[in-house]
């Protein structure tokens, strides 16, 4: 066993907003498909967080927690806060996360171009603006099919009904979808959560509105970064309208797109941040990359070298004030040297 003596900064308490949190180590949001088919927590989901719980980390982010039904998911088995009959599940989850003195924060997302669950029966893609594919793109996407099998690729043909049908959102459906933020934002208050992350990494309908990649617009809410960043505001606003001014808002925000043609870098990513600080209690840096340009798939965006976020991390943490989170392969020694170097 570790001499845990050595880590006197890593288990020291911290606070976000009035979030007291025992130690510095929170489990990091992932999708893990172990949720009901309705979106609640499961029991199974359960056993797996309080595990977590026992070993004394001092929060725990859900991933993945989608804002509505289906266009919130990417996959079926996602947790949801779409409607009000799920905030008693999360209401007795909290309260067992908490007998281990674990915190629990949501983090709420919308698909967008990833809701492949939806596209599965049917529904839409949500985008912000139709574009022709680049020669890139398209280079991206033969290399992806290629690792298919002819099974794979006959499943996965014959699941996505709605494969290739995407709508370019109105300002109706911006309306909605930000509406769709807040109500989940204030069902997460409700079921006694300790805090949201606003997910706007990772491909997702808000980093899609962040990207000039997949953003094309030529309204407000489109174009030059100021604009760009509408959406996110607009959203953060909103949420913050529907709880407490002490219910922590986090934002997962990517430090940049890697292999991304026309992608977010770190000098937009250090704007976006500045830019939203206001309105929010921490910041969750990430990255993003296209998972076609890296061999079967495990290139991106998944972190092979250790700290493989740190540099875009520390770039930011040095332009902003508020709280920030830093994720992906970090070793215990590490963190405990990264916080006292105010990396």
């Amino acid at each position: 066993m570790e001499n845990t003596t050595q880590y006197k900064t890593l288990l020291s308490p911290y606070s976000i907003n009035e979030l007291v949190l025992k130690n510095r180590i929170l489990m990091a949001p992932m999708g893990d498909n172990l949720c009901n088919e309705d979106g609640s927590i499961s029991e199974r989901q359960e056993r797996y967080f309080e595990a977590r719980a026992k070993g004394g980390c001092a929060g725990i982010i859900l991933g993945s927690v989608g804002v509505s039904r289906p266009c919130g998911q990417a996959t079926p088995l996602e947790l949801s806060l779409a409607n009000d009959d799920l905030i008693e599940s999360y209401k007795l989850f909290v309260q067992k996360m908490h007998t281990y003195d674990c915190k629990v924060i949501a983090q709420i997302k919308h698909g967008g171009s990833k809701a492949a669950y939806a596209a599965s029966i049917g529904v839409p893609f949500l985008v912000p603006s139709l574009k022709e594919m680049s020669e890139q793109e398209m280079d991206d996407g033969k290399e992806m099919v290629s690792k298919l099998t002819q099974n794979e690729l006959a499943e996965f043909v014959s699941n996505l009904k709605g494969a290739g049908n995407f709508k370019e959102m109105t300002k109706e459906d911006i309306d909605e979808v930000i509406d769709q933020f807040k109500q989940a934002a204030k069902r997460a208050y409700k079921a006694g959560l300790d805090g949201v992350e606003i997910h706007a990494g990772h491909g997702y309908i808000i980093s899609a509105f962040l990207s000039s990649a997949t953003n094309k617009r030529d309204d407000e809410y489109g174009g030059l970064k100021e604009n760009r960043i509408k959406f996110l505001l607009e959203i953060l606003q909103a949420v913050r309208s529907e709880v407490p001014k002490t219910f922590p808002i986090i934002v997962r925000l990517d430090g940049e797109e890697i292999n991304i043609q026309n992608g977010i870098d770190i000098e937009e990513s250090i704007f976006f941040a500045k830019t939203i600080e206001p309105f929010i209690d921490a910041i969750h840096v990430s990255s993003y990359a296209n998972a076609a340009s890296g061999p079967d798939f495990t290139k991106a965006p998944l972190v092979h070298q250790r700290d493989g976020f740190i540099s875009v991390t520390k770039q930011i943490k040095q332009a902003v004030d508020i709280p920030i989170i830093g994720v992906g392969r970090i070793e215990t020694k590490d963190a405990e040297n990264y916080i006292e170097d105010n990396k």
